[in-house]
């Protein structure tokens, strides 16, 4: 049988970490259930896949075992933006994609399209919220307002663009090389 990405015995820890995140984390009620339910079913899709029969084909890039440092990534949008919205929203959608990466490698034939659609979906959205969360921590950190506060926001995101733009061309360009 395929071991699965992250052991079972790691399963317990994250739940503990899910639950202390979303017990320290202000988030309302609506997206503390929203955020525990996308984890537990998360933890569940990680359960149903040690039940899998072995197969020959697998995911070019294992995302799974990535799963706790999300969990610390909705710590921080929990601290910076605690009435949901956006950030948590994208949030949200991580654990659901980086499953369907998976799923997909393990059972499709050929998917180098979507594995390459995926991985940037996330890497964006991974990447978009570190700056936004960075931007915040620099702007708190140094108690900038008003028009300061906006061109540390304009720097970051300019800055976050770039790094976005070139993360994308990388994920194209590995993805080709690797089909050659």
């Amino acid at each position: 049988m395929r071991p699965a990405s992250l052991p079972v015995w790691s399963y317990p820890p994250i739940l503990v970490l899910l639950g202390v995140v979303l017990a320290i984390s202000p988030f309302c009620p609506v997206w503390r259930a929203v955020l525990g339910g996308v984890s537990l079913l998360f933890v569940g899709y990680l359960a149903l896949r040690t039940r899998w029969h072995p197969s020959r084909r697998h995911p070019a890039s294992n995302l799974l075992p990535l799963f706790p440092g999300h969990l610390l990534l909705l710590f921080a949008v929990g601290r910076v933006a605690p009435t949901g919205g956006l950030l948590t929203a994208l949030w949200a959608i991580v654990p659901v994609l980086t499953a369907g990466h998976d799923a997909m490698g393990l059972r499709t034939k050929d998917w180098r399209g979507w594995e390459r659609s995926l991985s940037a979906i996330l890497y964006c959205i991974i990447w978009a919220d570190l700056f936004f969360l960075l931007e915040r921590v620099v702007a708190l950190g140094r108690g900038l307002s008003g028009n300061s506060e906006i061109a540390l926001a304009l720097a970051f995101g300019g800055v976050g663009v770039v790094f976005l733009a070139l993360g994308i061309y990388r994920h194209v360009r590995v993805s080709t090389e690797f089909e050659e």
